[in-house]
């Protein structure tokens, strides 16, 4: 009982986070998924993924990305990052990028660390990267305006030089 008290406080902490979360277990089998997780990939039922091979629900070019992050992961067992797109479906068209953070869950019981999983954890990168991209508009739009004015006083003064600084007015 107490077991599974503990486990349902994990599973109702975990459903209340905002940002995608997944555990996989050390043959990259789904041990657990959020809402947001669901909602993020466009999955449909929690109880058909658990259990399942993570592969087998990611389109290749996300694949190719997660295999290299999680050979980082195991060569070097530090924190790895990658960033992507997932391609939405039709219930939500808007083009969503997302930063992925793969982690290594080890067992804390032992004082030998054995690994246990790999938790990764899904974050909506899109309004951030929609900013630097208004900042890289405004920089440009900014520059341009700057640039025309300083062109036109820079034009005048090398057109004084080359009359020897005697403009007549006529």
């Amino acid at each position: 009982d107490q077991l599974m008290n503990e486990k349902n406080k994990i599973e109702s902490l975990v459903e209340t986070i905002a940002d995608g979360a997944l555990l996989l277990d050390t043959s990259l089998r789904l041990v657990l998924i959020n809402k947001a997780a669901l909602t993020i990939f466009s999955w449909d039922k929690k109880g058909e993924l658990v259990g399942t091979k993570l592969w087998s629900h990611l389109s290749p070019s996300f694949q190719k990305k997660m295999y290299a992050a999680l050979e980082k992961l195991i060569k070097t067992g530090s924190k790895q990052t990658f960033y992507s797109s997932i391609i939405q479906t039709s219930q939500q068209p808007s083009n969503k990028f997302f930063c992925i953070i793969l982690n290594i869950v080890y067992d804390s019981r032992n004082q030998i660390r054995h690994p246990k999983g790999i938790a990764i954890t899904i974050q909506d990168s899109t309004k951030e990267l929609e900013l630097i991209k208004v900042r890289s508009r405004f920089i440009v739009n900014i520059s341009h305006e700057l640039r025309t004015p300083l062109f036109n006083i820079r034009s005048f003064i090398e057109t004084t030089q080359d009359y020897n600084y005697t403009l007549t007015t006529l």
